[in-house]
């Protein structure tokens, strides 16, 4: 009988494509995603949290609010920093990407969150 002894993992990833509207602003996004912030905020461990929080000062001495803005501003930011190259189709900047449960925040992020359907706002994974 052979017995494994190498590093073995639970690690899943997707691939995924994002849309965003040419004309949206940060402020406009982060509105649109908040409420995926928000939900992947409550599934995390405070830790996780504070992690990603690591360059601000002293995050576990934030309020949750501030902490919920900070995030939402790095999300936002984020799929903005991925959409800096997009494939343009009419008024539409596409990128389409691999995320996963380990790795990077973002990646985790894209990893748990739900698909959106919004007018200026399309995100959708395959698994």
């Amino acid at each position: 009988m052979k017995i494994k002894s190498d590093f073995i993992t639970n690690s899943s990833s997707s691939s995924f494509i994002v849309a965003i509207k040419s004309d949206v602003t940060r402020d406009k996004l982060q509105s649109i995603i908040a409420g995926a912030v928000y939900d992947w905020m409550n599934g995390q461990d405070e830790e996780v949290i504070n992690d990603m929080l690591s360059d601000q000062l002293d995050p576990d001495s934030m309020s949750d609010a501030k902490k919920t803005q900070l995030i939402l501003e790095k999300v936002g930011d984020a799929f903005f920093d991925i959409s800096s190259h997009p494939v343009k189709i009419s008024e539409w900047d596409i990128y389409a990407g691999e995320c996963g449960n380990e790795g990077d925040w973002f990646s985790s992020f894209l990893y748990d969150m739900s698909a959106v359907n919004t007018e200026n706002f399309k995100f959708k994974k395959f698994y």
